[in-house]
């Protein structure tokens, strides 16, 4: 999303997919954009001003950080002229409207250009949403995973594998910290009495 803030500067924002509904124009070219978001009482009031529902003014002094859902809905604009500078100027019409507490907060006024950069990378015949290169190569990313998996198995079956003992019980539990001693892990020959499992 690229804005202007007036006497700042161009602001651009990472929009999550989530919050997006967009549609196309007749050329195939997303021209529409509807977006629901989220903004703490304090927000809306610092970036529409005291023309907000009147609970959220009151929550905006008593419980700065309730939330409240918004609208941002961005079209193309039937009246565009391309003369001048008034609203008939801008080649999209932009309003924010309050969803919890029903109201249009700003109106009259929008962009000359799409404010939004969709990301699409492929799409196919009758497709709007598109997908990602991911989707491409997804059935080598989940055969990876799973090669991942068995390293990572071998490697803990390696450097702490099971330990082979003998069934009567003759050695009982353990230390199998660095360093141990292991009283009675051997017999009488030298042989040991438990040993790693080789896989």
């Amino acid at each position: 999303f690229i804005d202007d803030m007036l006497g700042k500067g161009i602001r651009y924002r990472a929009i999550h997919l989530s919050e997006i509904f967009f549609a196309e124009n007749f050329a195939g070219i997303v021209d529409l954009v509807h977006r629901q978001f989220k903004y703490t009482a304090r927000q809306p009031q610092q970036a529409f001003g005291d023309k907000l529902p009147d609970a959220i003014l009151r929550a905006a002094e008593k419980e700065p950080l309730t939330e409240f859902r918004f609208l941002h809905c961005v079209s193309p604009n039937e009246d565009y002229d391309g003369q001048g500078y008034g609203k008939n100027a801008l080649a999209y019409e932009s309003y924010y409207i309050c969803v919890d507490e029903p109201a249009i907060v700003r109106d009259g006024f929008g962009y000359r250009t799409f404010p939004y950069a969709i990301s699409r990378n492929l799409t196919l015949p009758g497709e709007v949403y598109g997908r990602g290169p991911a989707s491409l190569v997804l059935p080598d990313i989940k055969q990876l995973n799973e090669f991942e998996k068995t390293i990572l198995r071998q490697g803990q079956l390696a450097v702490d594998p099971p330990i082979l003992l003998q069934e009567d019980g003759a050695l009982t539990g353990f230390n199998m910290q660095p360093g141990a001693l292991v009283w009675g892990g051997v017999n009488a020959d030298g042989e040991a009495l438990a040993r790693p499992f080789q896989t």
